[in-house]
């Protein structure tokens, strides 16, 4: 899982990649769970369709 994330201090991107254990510090998994809950908040206000706030989760997670 790979995912881009911006860093206002260095004001550049980088990649944000899990270690391969699947174990992340507790600061980078919530950092994770709030950006996928915006990102779910945001496609949920947008979209016109019929899907759950947990379907759109799910794809979301997926997608990663």
């Amino acid at each position: 899982m790979a995912i881009k994330l911006y860093n206002p201090r260095t004001k550049a991107f980088a990649n944000f990649t899990a270690p391969d254990s699947g174990d992340l510090p507790l600061s980078d998994l919530l950092q994770l769970n709030i950006l996928i809950e915006l990102r779910l908040l945001a496609e949920f206000m947008a979209a016109d369709s019929a899907d759950t706030p947990d379907d759109l989760r799910t794809d979301i997670v997926s997608n990663l």
